[in-house]
């Protein structure tokens, strides 16, 4: 029969060893949360040189999109985060992140200014007894090169499918402008609800949108439901000094042709003082030969470009052929006037009142 072990004097001294003194244990927890501390860092460290970067993991450092600024834009807006006004619509929240597209590095200070056309197509300061304020407004980005905005979701127009306008300013210069886009399947069940749903069905998506062609994909912004309404994200990685040619745009205006031969014999319908074009062709097409008319009309030297002087003209000028774009839509037995039914079938909203506002 094995013999039960005795305790000897080692095993009777470990028992009765005395507690750590308070030095002692603190050194030693040190050490433990220390080896932890490097043992992640190194599991980070392998993990990383290991990841596979992703789309999504190099948004942040993407040079977001220039897009068309429009004539809309109205400079010197007040600095306010809750730009809704009496503007009646689905609450939206934006929160817009400006980031160095070179370095990552977030900005702080920098200008970022939104504006976009309320729930029936209306842009302020330009929509018929609107004043020039609501859905317009800009903020300076905190030290994590954030600025938030209480908005609503924006309604739409003949054309152009849903966006928000933004612009960027850095150390005095404009260093992006662009537009802002949404998920076509969220914007529908929105313009369900009533504030949308009495301006119609639109007649422009993501999809068949020209501008949002042009890199719109980039721009569409992370969209979730809250308890009212949605929150918008964005990161707009942009340069920190506007380059030469960005400053030159910012001063003069190029047309945006699409389809040049469709586009130039409707542009010479409209220099010649002839009707507009057919109500069956796409309104697109009618929009870009309206633009590109009043472009020609409104360049009085021909050199391509738009003075501040020629914008102001092609503004009116642009005003008055999607009027009489509008006209020819509704006039459903063309005999030159519209009549109760007609309006009241034609949905006279469809550019948000008089005047419709252009396509941007």
């Amino acid at each position: 029969m094995a013999q039960r072990p005795m305790i000897g004097p080692v095993d009777h001294a470990e028992a009765h060893r005395p507690p750590l003194r308070r030095r002692e244990a603190l050194l030693a927890l040190g050490g433990g949360i220390g080896a932890i501390w490097y043992a992640s860092r190194r599991i980070r460290a392998i993990r990383t040189a290991l990841a596979v970067p992703t789309a999504s993991a190099a948004v942040p450092c993407v040079l977001t999109p220039e897009q068309t600024e429009g004539p809309y834009y109205i400079a010197s807006e007040p600095f306010r985060s809750d730009v809704t006004e009496d503007r009646v619509g689905l609450p939206l929240l934006l929160h817009l992140r400006v980031l160095d597209a070179t370095t990552c590095k977030r900005i702080e200070g920098a200008t970022v200014e939104i504006w976009h056309c309320d729930a029936g197509g209306n842009y302020s300061g330009f929509s018929a007894g609107s004043d020039r304020t609501f859905l317009r407004g800009q903020q300076t980005t905190n030290g994590a090169g954030r600025a938030t905005f209480e908005t609503i979701y924006p309604g739409w127009y003949m054309g152009r499918t849903t966006h928000i306008h933004v612009k960027v300013h850095v150390g005095g210069a404009v260093v992006h402008t662009g537009q802002l886009y949404f998920n076509d399947a969220i914007t529908d069940a929105v313009y369900a609800e009533a504030a949308y749903a009495a301006h119609g069905a639109r007649d422009t998506t993501n999809a068949t949108d020209g501008i949002y062609a042009s890199g719109g994909a980039r721009s569409t912004l992370s969209l979730r439901k809250r308890r009212q309404g949605y929150r918008g994200k964005m990161v707009l990685g942009v340069h920190t000094v506007a380059r030469d040619t960005e400053r030159r745009e910012s001063r003069t205006m190029t047309p945006r042709l699409l389809l040049p031969s469709a586009l130039m014999a409707l542009t010479a319908a409209f220099a010649l003082g002839g009707s507009a074009p057919a109500a069956s062709s796409s309104p697109a097409a009618e929009v870009a030969a309206a633009e590109a008319a009043a472009f020609t009309e409104a360049d009085a030297n021909g050199d391509g470009k738009l003075t501040p002087e020629e914008f102001a003209s092609y503004g009116a000028l642009l005003r008055q052929k999607l009027d009489a774009l509008r006209f020819a839509r509704l006039d459903a037995n063309d005999d030159g006037a519209l009549t109760q039914d007609e309006l009241s079938a034609g949905h006279p909203g469809a550019c948000g009142g008089f005047p419709p506002p252009p396509p941007f």
